[in-house]
């Protein structure tokens, strides 16, 4: 798992570090600090390899499209627009330490390579015309393990390998998204017919007590759907029940797929009273265990502090770290909590958000 986490001249981060990041890591600080940002940087770590590392990141934001040219749509994922700085990700991953760096190249002729689509990446075989790029390079304790380029130009935009190396899974969740409703109903109709299911339901009764029971269906497009017996006279989709039952499932769809690696969640608290919060927090923690799942979260909820608080307490309060971020002039500072500092500083009123 993730321990430390560095970053230099990514969007506002310009020379940023902090250690203190644990199985379950909350993310604070006021508004336009970072929060989001220091997400979408661990994310891109581990989104290398796709073509759309840096369109999707503008689609999580609202952003349904971008200019074509390199200083609008690549410009912005560089500290201050300064394109010609070389972006670092660091991450302290158990004993071992990785380096992720992104660099603008202003011209690029690509080599050639064998096209492939076994991992849905575009390997280029000769681009013809005025290209840019992004040269990307992994690293693992300073040995390169990893290369390739984002090529953009006229009618191009592909991503080229030239240095495979296998990446851990993760998963990102907008502020704004829910689950997708086929794939918890695969997810779901995979765990019961292991037997694994039962857990889910009575998760999912701290936020609607009336729920019986799932099942799942496919009508009219045959895509399968999750429904759920809440004591009427029709079974309810799922996605009929509100926000807080959809963005739950498709927290625990999230780990099952990613097992044994890292759940980034923007704004963990969206579409969750705040009263069922602290038992929610102990359904997660439980099953980042059963999957070995790390997760960090972005919050500046003071009631999502406290849940957390109370809801890892015990046996589980080693799981929880919190890091609040503050501006100092051009530099983005962390300030970082365990377990007994957060509680005694909440149980004190302390302003830690």
């Amino acid at each position: 798992m993730i321990s430390q986490l560095s970053i230099k001249n990514f969007k506002g981060f310009r020379d940023f570090s902090t250690d203190g990041i644990k199985p379950i890591t909350i993310i604070g600080g006021k508004n336009n600090v970072g929060k989001t940002n220091l997400l979408e940087a661990v994310f891109l770590t581990h989104d290398r390899t796709n073509p759309e590392m840096i369109l999707r990141q503008y689609n999580w934001r609202g952003v349904p499209a971008v200019p074509s040219e390199p200083d609008h749509m690549w410009g912005p994922f560089f500290w201050n627009y300064e394109m010609d700085r070389l972006i670092q990700i660091g991450l302290r991953r158990g004993k071992v330490d990785e380096l992720f760096t992104v660099k603008y190249l202003s011209e690029y002729t690509p080599k050639k390579f064998q096209p492939t689509n076994d991992s849905g990446v575009f390997l280029t075989d000769g681009i013809s015309g005025t290209n840019w790029a992004l040269e990307l390079k992994g690293s693992i304790d300073g040995d390169i393990v990893f290369r390739g380029h984002l090529v953009a130009g006229p009618g191009t935009y592909a991503m080229s390998i030239e240095k495979p190396a296998p990446i851990p899974k993760s998963f990102f969740h907008t502020a704004r998204g829910g689950g997708i409703p086929g794939e918890m109903a695969t997810i779901y109709s995979k765990l019961e017919i292991e037997g694994d299911a039962q857990w889910i339901i009575e998760d999912l009764q701290l936020i609607e007590p009336d729920l019986k029971g799932l099942m799942v269906a496919s009508l009219g497009a045959g895509i399968p759907m999750l429904y759920a017996d809440v004591g009427m006279k029709k079974k309810l989709p799922i996605a009929l029940m509100g926000d807080g039952i959809s963005r739950f499932l498709s927290l625990i769809s999230s780990m099952v797929n990613t097992k044994g690696g890292i759940i980034l969640i923007d704004e963990f608290e969206n579409g969750l009273h705040y009263s069922v919060l602290p038992k929610l927090w102990h359904a997660l923690a439980r099953a980042a265990k059963k999957y070995d799942c790390q997760i960090m979260v972005t919050s500046h909820s003071y009631e999502c502090l406290n849940s957390a608080v109370k809801g890892l307490s015990g046996d589980l309060a080693n799981l929880l770290g919190y890091i609040r971020l503050d501006q100092a002039g051009e530099n983005i500072l962390a300030k970082v909590y365990d377990y007994e500092l957060l509680a005694s500083s909440i149980e004190d009123n302390w302003e830690v958000r």
